[in-house]
């Protein structure tokens, strides 16, 4: 039998490219839910989410963020939050946005904010009917700009430099791309309102928003260069603590939580930013998509995105850059790392450049 033989081209570090139609990216998926520790119904209207999580907690480009915001202000609310929900009309909790994309929930009319429940409800009939899940669907289908993230991280003096960076192809249609960064925890132990059986004291609060570090709240705005290639660069020091923001005025103050680095990590999304007025609205809502999401711990990067050179969904081969080596993952014989002056090289402690992995399916 005739061995097969897969070429792919690898961007190892920051280089300059000509990006064709036909280049494509891993893709994130974003969840962004609006909940409060005020909340009587958020512990049990999570669930679902939190069981959704679990499942692809390992996984860097799946992105949950968790606003404090569209009720009643709590410890963890942060000003960002709050204006976000109000720019997208939540008005209650919990409230769940797939990727600031419209979509339609168990036959229902497509709309911006849904249930987690309902979403839950239809990943699962979206599994029964098609090959895939609706969640595994969304991050098997590529992206048309790329992001990775680098992070540099002093534990002693808290300082933090986080670069963020990628490249679009040339079927790239976002009117006003921006990047949002936000510092987000893991988890925070907090008091929590569970309707009729009181308060929980120890509720674990998955994912709450911390620090915001794009200057606003719906991105900033990305230049790409002539290469269609962009690189956003952010130097900060990581808070012991965050104030909360009052956004009822004195009903709850504005109340200090301890920020644990050891479970701090990045999240970063591009979406189009769009803040023209429909219907008596503030805001586009077709027009506010997210186009590519993932995350990292502090001191971590990403894998870096590999470009699709004729791959295949029945080739089932991953090809990835993991400080410095060439990592092949998947149903293969054997791979080798060529320079672009066609020298075969050692897949490992590779200089920054471009190269050339060559992979046998056999």
């Amino acid at each position: 039998m005739r061995s097969k033989n897969l070429l792919f081209l690898l961007m190892a570090a920051f280089v300059a490219s000509a990006v064709s139609a036909q280049t494509k990216y891993p893709r994130g998926i974003l969840f962004e839910t609006y909940t409060s520790q005020e909340c009587a119904s958020c512990s049990v209207g999570t669930e679902s989410l939190k069981q959704l999580y679990e499942e692809y907690k390992d996984n860097e480009r799946f992105v949950w963020l968790s606003h404090h915001a569209g009720y009643f202000s709590d410890s963890l609310t942060i000003k960002e939050s709050y204006d976000l929900a109000a720019f997208c009309g939540v008005s209650a909790a919990p409230s769940m946005i797939y990727n600031r994309s419209v979509i339609a929930l168990t036959g229902r009319k497509g709309k911006l904010i849904n249930s987690c429940n309902d979403f839950a409800e239809y990943n699962e009939k979206y599994g029964e009917y098609y090959e895939d899940t609706f969640v595994n669907t969304e991050l098997n289908t590529l992206a048309d700009v790329s992001l990775n993230i680098k992070t540099a991280y002093n534990k002693e003096t808290r300082s933090l430099e986080v670069t963020v960076f990628g490249e679009k192809n040339s079927e790239f249609a976002a009117s006003a791309p921006a990047l949002t960064v936000f510092l987000v925890s893991d988890y925070w132990v907090g008091w929590q309102t569970k309707g009729a059986e009181g308060q929980l004291f120890d509720y674990k609060h998955m994912n709450p928003v911390r620090v915001l570090l794009s200057d606003h709240y719906l991105g900033d705005l990305i230049e790409f260069d002539e290469n269609g290639e962009y690189s956003v660069t952010i130097n900060c020091d990581v808070p012991t603590s965050v104030n909360s923001f009052d956004a009822w005025i004195n009903r709850v103050g504005s109340v200090p939580t301890e920020v644990d680095d050891e479970n701090l990590y990045v999240a970063a999304f591009i979406s189009n930013r769009d803040e023209t007025e429909v219907d008596n609205i503030n805001y586009n809502r077709d027009n506010i998509v997210v186009y590519n999401a993932a995350r990292c711990y502090l001191g971590e990067a990403t894998q870096l995105s590999v470009r699709d050179c004729g791959v295949t969904e029945g080739d089932n081969v991953r090809v990835y850059a993991d400080n410095g080596n060439v990592c092949v993952d998947g149903d293969f014989e054997s791979f080798q790392v060529y320079s672009l002056a066609g020298s075969a090289v050692e897949p490992t402690a590779l200089d920054k450049g471009i190269y050339l992995v060559k992979v046998n399916l056999g």
